[in-house]
């Protein structure tokens, strides 16, 4: 019976023994790795931005009537008055994010540059042309445009643009006294030297598409270009008339905007 006792008694501290120690030994625990959240951001609203950039003109200038009849030169009534001027300007515009990866808007807006290109004669006139020029500016653009976009992932967004635009324009035409004097026509009293600006401000149609992205804050960035189409400006110069000339105008555009979504 003894025996019995003991051995019970033995039994019983190594089994609290047991239990002591293992609420000592730390408890295991499995750790599981989270996923990072995927950025997500909503496109719908206001936005509003400063654009830097430039703006290449591409125009046409063509004497079709000199003094009521056809130009004396023909082959030489034909005049290219490209150039190019850096643009900077600010946009205004409201986004409708419609679909997970889909944007449709509405943009607008105003830019300055100062493009010019001057041919030292008169086109189609005479070869002499001393004291003569020709020269067309373009200045401030605005348009108002629809976009369309795609979010290839929810921060980056390409898209079409289109709309209508205005440009200004300026045309400056100076016939001096050996073409336009009262010594090549006597008998004409409308005869006479002259230096004239006509200004206009055509509106067309235009095209394009651009690169954006979003970052913290909701603040944007863009890539654009656009082409813009101004038809044909019909303009006169001189005191009656004397010299009538065509301009036909187009332009490509291309510009960095920072901006940002309220």
């Amino acid at each position: 019976m003894t025996r019995l006792l003991f051995s019970g008694a033995a039994a019983a501290v190594l089994m609290l023994g047991s239990s002591a120690l293992a609420a000592d030994l730390p408890t295991s625990a499995t750790i599981v790795a989270k996923a990072p959240s995927p950025i997500t951001r909503s496109w719908t609203g206001w936005n509003a931005g400063v654009s830097l950039g430039a703006r290449w003109a591409d125009v046409d200038g063509t004497t079709i009537a000199f003094r009521g009849g056809p130009p004396p030169f023909p082959s030489q009534a034909t005049f290219s008055y490209d150039s190019t001027t850096f643009r900077v300007g600010g946009y205004l515009g409201y986004d409708w994010q419609f679909a997970p990866k889909w944007l449709a808007g509405i943009e607008g807006d105003f830019a300055w540059g100062n493009g010019s290109k001057r041919a030292e004669f008169l086109q189609g006139a005479t070869p002499a042309n001393i004291g003569n020029f020709s020269e067309f500016k373009h200045t401030w653009d605005a348009g108002i445009r629809g976009r369309i976009g795609y979010l290839f992932t929810p921060t980056w967004l390409l898209y079409l643009t289109g709309g209508g635009q205005w440009q200004h324009v300026e045309a400056t035409v100076n016939c001096g006294i050996l073409t336009c004097g009262p010594t090549v026509i006597p008998a004409d009293p409308n005869n006479t030297p002259f230096l004239q600006t006509n200004s206009t401000t055509r509106f067309g149609w235009t095209l394009g598409g651009g690169l954006e992205a979003m970052f913290s804050g909701n603040w944007m960035a863009r890539l654009e270009y656009r082409y813009a189409d101004y038809g044909t400006w019909h303009t006169t110069f001189g005191p009656i008339s004397q010299i009538t000339k065509d301009f036909a105008v187009k332009t490509n555009t291309a510009l960095v905007g920072i901006g940002r979504k309220f």
